[in-house]
């Protein structure tokens, strides 16, 4: 029996606060990198046109690649993975379990529940108690039956699998293995086995 959370779940997880406070300078920087590169322009004469619209979408592409890191990093935390004694994998969702809230506030209240979730989770041994029984997480969360393929990307690496869902329905679904997992190559070693059975068949 397996399972493979970020790293850095822990006694003290400060996961939400983490995040809120990396939006927030996120947002500062969106609203001060082109009222401040404005203000410079202005006083030095520099051309205002020109220098506004380089700002402008030098500081769109700067935001949209840093929101991308954080929701890398929010993906890896809420998915995890889970290996029972017969070798089946599941991927757990955490962030179903956090309910859905709108707008910038709700996002926050959103990471809240998740971490709460997490903790919960791990006081109580909760997936550890459901993979002990005979069903284990069939039915319950999904499960991967098989990868098709795997690649390395930049933040680690991303799978194409056959999974089951909790109704019964079989379909593709992309996994993202962002670094940074508890064991990781103990986790990678699960999906490559997953991707050398579905050859073998």
């Amino acid at each position: 029996m397996r399972i493979w959370m970020e790293e850095h779940y822990g006694e003290k997880d400060h996961f939400a606060l983490k995040i809120t406070l990396y939006l927030l300078l996120l947002l500062a920087f969106a609203i001060t990198m082109p009222v401040g590169v404005t203000w410079l322009a202005l006083y030095f004469k520099w051309p205002i046109t020109e220098v506004t619209l380089t700002t402008c979408i030098v500081d769109v592409i700067l935001v949209v690649w840093l929101a991308r890191e954080c929701g890398h990093r929010v993906h890896r935390y809420c998915t995890v993975f889970c290996q029972d004694d017969r070798g089946g994998l599941f991927a757990v969702d955490i962030g179903k379990f956090a309910g859905y809230s709108r707008g910038l506030t709700g996002y926050i209240i959103m990471l809240r529940n998740m971490q709460r979730v997490v903790k919960n989770m791990k006081e109580r041994h909760v997936l550890e108690r459901y993979m002990a029984e005979n069903k284990s997480l069939n039915g319950l969360e999904t499960e991967i039956l098989s990868v098709y393929k795997m690649r390395p990307v930049r933040l680690g690496f991303k799978a194409v699998c056959r999974v089951k869902y909790r109704n019964g329905r079989t379909d593709k679904k992309k996994y993202q293995l962002v670094s940074g997992y508890e064991n990781e190559a103990e986790l990678i070693s699960a999906f490559e086995r997953k991707m050398s059975s579905s050859r073998e068949e």
